[in-house]
This record gives C-alpha cells, structure tokens and sequence, in this order.
C-alpha cells in the first residue's frame, strides 16, 4: 500500500519530523500507518512535529481525531505538534468539530450492554433447516380450498348441494323481465355453474370460501 503522506527530518539539528498529508489520505489503513509511524520516530527521541495540511482543505472527522490523539501521544513524550498550511476550510472543520460527532455516548452502563446484546443478536445467523418433501407436505405453508368434491365429472363445473336462501332484494322490474321465473328461491346447485376456465373456478371458490 503507497503512503498517502510525506515524512522527513528536518531542521539544522534534523531534529524536527516534517509530516505531509496527501490529499488521498482518508482511510483508515492510511491513518494506522502514520500513527504508527510517528510512534516509531517518537521512539528514536523526536519531539518537535510539523504536520503540513496544504493538501487537506476539508479534512474529514477521523482525520481530526488522529491529529488530537498523536498531538496528545507528542506532549506526553514532552515534544510539540504544530498544524501548518491550513486553508480557511479547514479551520472551518475544526472550528466546527465537536468531540460528541466521534465519540459514542449513552446514558448508562445499562443501555450499553442492551445496545451490545441486541447487536450480537442481529448478527448471529439463524440455524437453517431443510426439511425433507414429506415434511413439507405434511405441514403445508397455507391452507387451500379442495374444490375436486364439488365437482361435476361430466360438465367440469362447480355443484353445491346446500341450498341457500339469498335476503330479497327489492327492485324495480321493467316490463321487459316480467316473464323471467323467479329464481330467488331456487337451490344453488341449480344458480351456480361456471365454465371450468382456471379463472372462473376460482372466482367461485372464492365465494365458497367467504
């Protein structure tokens, strides 16, 4: 993996770390890299840091909290870190940056600890299980209407043997209907038959059914 940014002693005494960010430098494999780095020179007895921000105009929140977290890991060595080249926009970030965006807070050891087990539980996958034919058929997923007993073998159609009485409906007949028999008393066995259409068959069982 290439450096996203530039590391150089510098100085008359090459006593101060010269650090450069580049303006790819986002990622957290990035920022482990650079923090590692400064602990490695910090080791060697380097105390003064630069860190140049010319290539950086809107760093991001991480990148924020690395630069707080190495300048408080120099001055525990008794060394300084000092920000340069930082564009109006940046200051802008900074200005704007609050420790409440980076860190988690909660009220309680208690919601913590809720918060932990419902995520262990989300994340656990759930046993899966095969079942065989036999199974599946003898615990059907939904509940169908076996309509094959109503069936007429000869005609294909839907034959109901109960008759029912349907409410009388008061209508206005025309003169044109008044030959028709009326039929509101007649069995359904003789009012309902349907073509044996797939859709037809199962308007009616769909009435059966309500």
């Amino acid at each position: 993996m290439d450096k996203e940014f530039r590391l150089e002693i510098i100085g008359e005494n090459k006593s101060i770390v010269y650090i450069r960010l580049g303006p790819g430098f986002r990622s957290p494999e990035q920022q482990k890299l650079l923090y590692e780095s400064i602990h490695l020179e910090m080791d060697h007895g380097y105390k003064n840091w630069i860190m140049d921000l010319q290539d950086q105009p809107f760093p991001t929140i991480s990148v924020m909290a690395l630069l707080i977290a190495m300048t408080v890991a120099v001055r525990q060595h008794g060394g300084e870190l000092t920000l340069v080249s930082l564009h109006q926009s940046a200051k802008n970030n900074f200005s704007t940056f609050s420790p409440l965006t980076f860190l988690i807070v909660e009220q309680s050891v208690e919601a913590v600890l809720e918060g932990f087990q419902s995520s262990s539980e989300t994340q656990q996958p759930r046993p899966k299980v095969n079942l065989s034919h036999e199974e599946i058929s003898e615990h059907p997923m939904v509940s169908t209407f076996d309509h094959r007993e109503f069936l007429d073998d000869e005609t294909s159609t839907i034959i109901i043997e109960d008759a029912l009485n349907f409410p009388e409906i008061q209508e206005h007949k025309s003169p044109a209907t008044h030959d028709i028999p009326d039929e509101e008393n007649l069995p359904v066995k003789e009012l309902i038959q349907v073509d044996s259409r797939s859709l037809e068959l199962y308007k009616i069982c769909d009435f059966i059914v309500k």
